[in-house]
């Protein structure tokens, strides 16, 4: 489910550099596209699993909003509850 947004497609992960911390689209293999460079922070890797993982909560946010309007729940909350996973670094 998509809104028209305008994005770099999900999903992302992040790569730990010689500066810090950056997020990548999974599928640019070469590197190329660079989401977000996360650097100076004590928190820099929470906020770097909370960047990458923005695909997915947005994705499971829209489902959620689809299904809580159609009445299907179960596979709602396993996406939600795996975003939040990736968000949080596997705390729910």
């Amino acid at each position: 489910m998509t809104n028209g947004a305008k994005f770099t497609p999900g999903p992302w992960d992040v790569h730990e550099t010689s500066q810090g911390l950056e997020i990548h689209p999974l599928s640019d293999e070469h590197g190329l596209i660079v989401i977000a460079d996360v650097q100076g922070a004590p928190q820099n890797e929470a906020n770097a699993r909370l960047i990458a993982s923005a695909p997915e909560l947005l994705e499971a946010l829209q489902e959620a909003v689809d299904c809580l309007k159609h009445g299907e729940y179960h596979a709602t909350l396993k996406m939600a509850q795996a975003a939040i996973a990736k968000a949080t670094g596997g705390q729910l």
